[in-house]
């Protein structure tokens, strides 16, 4: 059967496009992991209802309208007294944790994408498993162009921070400052995330994160869990290795 209509018949057969989709992955579970990974230009509807809708799509700039305020707040608690009294010592030590709080993300990032989000689905998993992957990511792999959905909705996300930092806050020194760190790591990568999706980077760096990033989606679902760096993929060898290429790739 030709790729192109095996396509067609997973997007056309198993789903109807015009109703929402959460309630009709349970009904395609021995199908899902090989619909979700055939990605379409378009955009889909999760819920039916329409509040419920509302709150599983974002506009990108909302993220750092909610975020850049409480990384702020949590900075000016801790460090603005520092500052002025001039003490470079613990100046020095609050900016080291806020580092941290930075590298903390870039593991949890990683972690994340491939143990939760890239949890093992196959044709035995049961149906509310194959919709808690859909609703959490698979929807991200299946319209990997749908704008409002490339990044996380501040609330969830306040949850999450919230789960996040209770224990953190009984076992390291300075949590505030690190999850300020953290939170900071996390606003970088949704907005490099959302650039990898729609920019046409002309810097090398950036050029290079789009092409691996687009690897992940479109060839290799099993690597490249790394987002905003590579350096958790080097550490646990599932890095992509780009090939060379003899023409820039264009974009748009």
């Amino acid at each position: 059967m030709p790729n192109l209509f095996w396509r067609d018949y997973l997007d056309y057969h198993l789903v109807d496009w015009s109703r929402a989709m959460l309630p009709q992955i349970g009904k395609i579970c021995k199908q899902y992991e090989q619909w979700v990974h055939k990605p379409v230009d378009r955009s889909l509807r999760l819920f039916g209802p329409w509040y419920l809708e509302m709150c599983t799509k974002t506009a990108w700039w909302i993220v750092p309208i909610f975020w850049l305020p409480v990384i702020g707040a949590l900075i000016y608690n801790e460090m603005w007294g520092v500052l002025f009294a001039g003490n470079m010592v613990k100046t020095l030590s609050l900016l080291f944790y806020f580092l941290l709080g930075i590298t903390f993300w870039t593991f949890l990032e990683y972690v994340l994408h491939r143990y939760l989000f890239h949890m093992s689905i196959n044709k035995r998993s049961h149906p509310w498993m194959c919709s808690f992957h859909f609703m959490i990511h698979g929807l991200h792999h299946k319209v990997p162009f749908d704008s409002m959905r490339l990044v996380f909705p501040p609330v969830p996300g306040a949850i999450l921070a919230i789960i996040i930092y209770a224990p953190l806050s009984m076992i390291v020194p300075q949590p505030r400052v690190i999850l300020a760190g953290a939170l900071f790591g996390y606003l970088c990568y949704d907005m490099i995330h959302y650039y990898l999706h729609y920019g046409d980077p002309s810097n090398r760096l950036l050029y290079q994160m789009k092409r691996y990033h687009y690897q992940h989606h479109f060839a290799h679902q099993n690597l490249g869990f790394g987002i905003s760096t590579p350096l958790w993929d080097t550490v646990f060898n599932t890095r992509i290795h780009l090939r060379k290429l003899k023409f820039r790739l264009k974009w748009k």
